[in-house]
Formats: C-alpha cells, sequence, structure tokens
C-alpha cells in the first residue's frame, strides 16, 4: 500500500445503529452515521468553515506562545494541538465493533518532543440499547518508552452538525452540564493564550449555554468543572450528542468565528494551552501529565448519539 493509499484508507465499525469510519492520518473520526434515519452526526471538514473533524490532541492542547517551548533545557516548535494529527498510525481491527491506532517515536516526532512514547487511540462501538441511544467509546493509552519523564497533554477535537433536523436552527440549540459546583472560564489574552485568569462562569436554566455564533466571535470557551459531561440537545428534538470526559479538567467549545459555521466543537482536554508571554518549560508547565519511565496511563471519553 503506498503511504498516500494509507492516508486515505478508513476504518469502519457499526453495531448495527450507529456506522463509524476513521482515519489511520490522526487516527481521527471521519463519520458517525445513524443507520437507521442516515443522519451524519459529525461534522464533514467543510473547509470554508474547519477542514478538521474530529482531530485527537497529542502531546499539547493548544499553543505554546511563539510557537516553542523548552525540554531539558533546549528549545522545540510545536505545532498547534502537536504532531499527533499528522501522523500516520498503525491499524488494528477487532471485529466489527472495534478498532486500534497506534503511534510511536519516529524522525519527525524526536525533532519536536524529543521522547519515545507510544500513543494508542482505541475506538469500540458498545451494544445499541433498547431506547435508541449508540455509544462510541475513544480511549487513549499513553507508554512512556524513553530513560526520562514525559510531559504531555491529551484532548479531543469532535466536531458536531447543527442542527440535527430540517427546521431547525443553530440558535434553538444549548449545551447543557450536570449540575455542577462552581464552572470557571479561562480568561483568554488577545493572543488567545491562556492569560492565567479564571473567573465564574455563569449557565443558563437548566444548567446550560444556549448557543449563538456570537459567543465565538473572539475565540472558544474553555471551561472547568463542568460535571464531566455535555449534552447538545433543543428543545423538541429527540436527536442529541452526549459527550462523557471523567478524567480531563477542561472543556473546550469552539466553532470557527466570524462565520456562522454551522456545527459546534465539544472538546475534552486534560490540560490547558501555553500561558501568555510565556516561553513555557514542560517540566513546570500547569496542568500536564507526568508520566515516569516505564509507566501508562490511560484515559476514555465517550459520544453518545441519541434519536
Amino acid at each position: 500500500m503506498t503511504e498516500k493509499e494509507t492516508k486515505t484508507a478508513e476504518v469502519r465499525l457499526s453495531n448495527g445503529r450507529l456506522a463509524v469510519a476513521i482515519t489511520a492520518l490522526g487516527a481521527e473520526l471521519l463519520s458517525l452515521r445513524s443507520e437507521v434515519s442516515g443522519q451524519e452526526y459529525l461534522w464533514q471538514g467543510d473547509p470554508y468553515y474547519w477542514s478538521g473533524r474530529a482531530t485527537n490532541l497529542f502531546p499539547v492542547c493548544g499553543r505554546f506562545d511563539g510557537g516553542s517551548y523548552s525540554l531539558d533545557g533546549q528549545d522545540y516548535e510545536m505545532m498547534i494541538h502537536g504532531f499527533a494529527k499528522e501522523e500516520i498510525f498503525q491499524v488494528r481491527q477487532d471485529g466489527e465493533r472495534a478498532a486500534s491506532f497506534a503511534l510511536e517515536e519516529n524522525e519527525t516526532t524526536l525533532r519536536h518532543w524529543p521522547r519515545r512514547f507510544r500513543y494508542e487511540i482505541g475506538y469500540r462501538l458498545a451494544e445499541a440499547d433498547e431506547a435508541g441511544a449508540s455509544r462510541l467509546e475513544i480511549t487513549s493509552t499513553v507508554t512512556n518508552r524513553d530513560s526520562r519523564p514525559l510531559y504531555f497533554a491529551i484532548g479531543g477535537h469532535p466536531g458536531f452538525n447543527i442542527p440535527l433536523e430540517e427546521g431547525l436552527a443553530f440558535e434553538d440549540y444549548r449545551i447543557t452540564f450536570p449540575a455542577p459546583e462552581r464552572v470557571q472560564a479561562v480568561v483568554l489574552a488577545e493572543s488567545k493564550l491562556d492569560s492565567g485568569e479564571r473567573v465564574d462562569y455563569a449557565l443558563g436554566e437548566g444548567h446550560a449555554i444556549p448557543l449563538r455564533h456570537e459567543l465565538f466571535d473572539e475565540d472558544g470557551i474553555f471551561l472547568s468543572g463542568t460535571g464531566g459531561r455535555a449534552r447538545i440537545e433543543a428543545a423538541g428534538s429527540s436527536r442529541s450528542v452526549t459527550v462523557d470526559y471523567p478524567g480531563f479538567d477542561w472543556l473546550g467549545i469552539w466553532q470557527a468565528a466570524g462565520k456562522k459555521s454551522p456545527y459546534i466543537c465539544i472538546e475534552p482536554w486534560t490540560a490547558m494551552c501555553g500561558r501568555h508571554e510565556t516561553h513555557e518549560a514542560l517540566e513546570t508547565m500547569p496542568g500536564l501529565v507526568e508520566l515516569a519511565p516505564g509507566a501508562t496511563r490511560s484515559w476514555t471519553w465517550a459520544i453518545t448519539i441519541t434519536e
């Protein structure tokens, strides 16, 4: 198989109710389509708005000031959201409902992040339930193959089509959360980096954020304390998307600014981006995971489609 064929190759999963497609390039989810209604729930990457669909973020979430950071006293360049999205993963399919994708260090990754590692992403479709809900579980596992600690973040960046039914508008939807104790938002600097400031974020009735495009005129909304679950729903509609993200400290909510984009991204992150006017050292950057040599750690988040 040629490199081009490998990049465009797709793995397909199904549980009889939900059909899933994933590509080896970035181990990115390409489609979440109902086999009952034919509805496509995942954003399909129209480049006018945003060419991504469900980017996997590793080994950083967001960007650094100046596009670089330091590790072991040396500076390295790092692209926004890390290099995993541009790498071809090794693929293993396990039946009709599960597949895994693996990436290890190579010449390119070592130029940007001088560590030996294994990063695996497993996709598993649960059995469809009688209520019409289908759940896709995404498990990210990082193993430290180096003799030195790993410092990193992981995250998801799936976009979901809105509206999900004819006759509804973007503004008919809202994002609801469990009853949280205290939701806080990151104040972004003009550079779209973390200013370091946190403010309380007031949710609307029903612990919800009513959606409107103007919310994203500056950039995304980044929240902590959301209770590990976010649901996209509209009054009077049976179709909803729920993202569960236990173990992730941050949730990003984003769409491309100024375009009235017909999608919304729900992004679980383990750490925030770099800070404004700060040349981050990974060893001291707040929120990063520190993984000892030989250690392994996993995170699971999930997308549930209800019709």
